[in-house]
């Protein structure tokens, strides 16, 4: 058994839930797996006992200050609301400061980059971003607190994944639902690197960084270690769930130039006519108390001078515009704007400097993500094909 314990926080989540059966199955190491409650613990309840399980709160230092110790090498894959992720990282962050933790890994995401990766983004060490989502800034700020951990004296790894496949993969099941429902958009052919990687290779990254005696103070990308494009992850996926690879062509551009486009929000002119329209007032009128407040605005709008009432009537009166709606496939799917993204996220540093091999194949991973989802329903019609 090797040196050190890890101390998992997020173990009832997608990463946290692998590693720890990694951990349970292999006993090579010492581990303590931390769950906020038992509501997302099955999966790794029927390997073990209720009392190896430690419930604690992110937001409460005081619940999980006694795990952390100078052996303990603590994994972040906690996830949560805004609070979790920035209050509770830097509650995490302080009580591995005070107790002198062995080592902090920390999961991170290619969302740092943006929806649209710049160039220079295939190296994990880039500052830059374009189109940077609410979750991708959270993970940037994230991603500079560990490194500040680190140069307070706590080596710290930021493993830096994209989409995380696998069984138990809510990403991966919501995939093959998209796919199993009608015709996907696909974006200049399909061309571009999916940036997915299957859990257990995750994990064998995390355990890579667990090991390691060097390498801390760094973003390390955890990818396939060649790309694979979003055309062939369809086509390989929709055979193996036994339905036909149904697709719709999308331009990048347009889907760009939708993704920068602010949504069109209802002015305050538009809002008041709403409010004061014949159909809304006789709707809210079957309200009591709203029937009186009617009332009552319709006897103040009558008491005003004759040329304002006139001046409102026409200011009310004038047509709302409303843009078309363009026609052909929606723009706004998750599924069409994550195809935009041209940097493929090269693990090769993950590899060179911390030892990282995949324990799993791309066809190996993806085979055995075919059958969990073929397990969940999540299949066509036909006996079942998988990738050999």
């Amino acid at each position: 058994m090797k040196d050190g314990t890890l101390v998992v926080f997020g173990a009832s989540g997608l990463v946290g839930g692998a590693l720890c059966e990694r951990l349970f199955f292999t006993g090579e190491w010492r581990f303590v797996p931390v769950i906020r409650s038992s509501g997302g613990a099955a999966r790794l309840a029927r390997l073990m006992p209720a009392e190896t399980f430690v419930f604690a709160d992110l937001l409460d230092p005081n619940s999980f200050r006694r795990l952390l110790g100078e052996e303990s090498i603590v994994v972040n894959c906690a996830r949560g609301g805004d609070a979790d992720m920035q209050r509770g990282l830097l509650n995490l962050i302080s009580e591995c400061r005070r107790r002198r933790v062995r080592k902090f890994i920390h999961i991170s995401s290619v969302a740092v980059f943006g929806d649209d990766p710049p160039p220079g983004s295939e190296q994990p060490g880039c500052t830059e971003f374009r189109l940077l989502t609410e979750y991708g800034r959270i993970k940037r700020w994230q991603d500079e607190q560990v490194l500040k951990l680190h140069r307070q004296g706590i080596p710290s790894y930021i493993l830096c994944p994209g989409n995380i496949s696998g069984p138990y993969s809510s990403w991966s099941a919501g995939f093959a639902s998209r796919l199993l429902s009608h015709a996907l958009p696909l974006v200049d052919g399909g061309q571009y690197p999916v940036n997915a990687v299957h859990v257990d290779n995750l994990v064998e990254a995390l355990l890579a960084a667990a090991a390691a005696a060097s390498g801390a103070g760094q973003r390390y990308f955890v990818n396939e270690p060649d790309p694979v494009t979003w055309r062939q992850y369809v086509e390989d996926l929709c055979r193996i769930l036994d339905i036909p690879p149904r697709t719709l062509p999308v331009s990048r551009e347009d889907v760009l130039r939708f993704m920068r486009t602010p949504a069109p929000t209802a002015g305050l002119t538009e809002h008041l006519r709403i409010l004061l329209s014949g159909e809304f007032r006789n709707a809210v009128s079957m309200l009591p108390v709203m029937a009186w407040l009617n009332r009552k605005a319709a006897a103040t709008f009558e008491s005003l001078p004759r040329h304002w009432r006139a001046a409102i009537r026409r200011k009310m009166s004038r047509p709302v515009t409303i843009a078309r709606q363009a026609t052909g496939p929606d723009l706004s799917e998750s599924w069409v704007r994550v195809q935009v993204r041209r940097t493929f996220h090269s693990p090769a540093s993950l590899a060179a400097g911390l030892g990282w091999r995949p324990v799993l194949s791309y066809e190996e991973g993806l085979r055995l993500t075919g059958e969990w989802l073929r397990f969940i329903g999540l299949h066509g019609a036909g006996s079942g094909s998988v990738l050999s």
